[in-house]
């Protein structure tokens, strides 16, 4: 059954912020956009293939998750980063960027998303639209994993 965006499983703190530190950790050794995941000669692959080398946000958490062995609706964890993503980012630096993006998602989507549904495609065009490397990607990965240990 596809992801609806209505189910949102919420993770232990720890958890989340191990989560969110090892996709920083993916996307610190090699970040990539328009997919979710890169072999390392750059063809596109699957963010749990043995080969994936470069990440780009989403599909670091996807990684993170499969890691972690988090177990469960790998969807709906998902759905909870990215919302805690969403939450936190409004309160940095890059939240004004993240913010815009958020919004953006919200007026030209076509049906009625779901919350869930707007913090994973705005993770996506977010991270997309970055222009330094990942780098501002893992400053909000690591800041929200500090947050999550609060």
């Amino acid at each position: 059954m596809p992801f609806d965006g209505s189910r949102v499983y919420p993770l232990d703190p720890f958890v989340l912020a191990r989560v969110l530190d090892r996709a920083a950790d993916c996307i610190e050794r090699g970040w990539c956009t328009g997919n979710f995941a890169r072999h390392w000669l750059g063809w596109n692959c699957s963010p749990y293939a043995v080969l994936a080398h470069r990440f780009c946000a989403r599909g670091a958490i996807q990684r993170a998750l499969w890691q972690i062995g988090a177990g469960g609706d790998i969807d709906a964890h998902e759905a909870y980063v990215a919302r805690h993503l969403a939450v936190t980012a409004a309160g940095t630096r890059q939240g004004e960027a993240f913010t815009m993006t958020r919004e953006w998602v919200r007026q030209t989507s076509r049906d009625q998303p779901s919350a869930a549904e707007i913090d994973l495609e705005t993770i996506q065009r977010w991270n997309d639209a970055s222009k330094d490397g990942g780098a501002e990607v893992v400053a909000l990965f690591r800041f929200a994993a500090a947050e999550a240990r609060r």
